[in-house]
């Protein structure tokens, strides 16, 4: 894990979970890519950093 700014303060390590799923307005199917770019987002605002596989 990462220091933050070189504080000694490690930074949260996050797993993205995404499946094939319908958006519920439309029925479209939303792709996993998307959703693994919404969870980066997310994580990247709790200022924590995306695990490896």
């Amino acid at each position: 894990m990462g220091d933050l700014a070189g504080q000694g303060q490690r930074r949260s390590v996050f797993d993205s979970y995404a499946r094939l799923s319908r958006l519920q307005e439309t029925g479209e199917l939303e792709k996993i890519e998307t959703q693994h770019a919404d969870n980066r987002k997310v994580i990247e605002h709790l200022g924590g950093v995306l695990g490896e596989s």
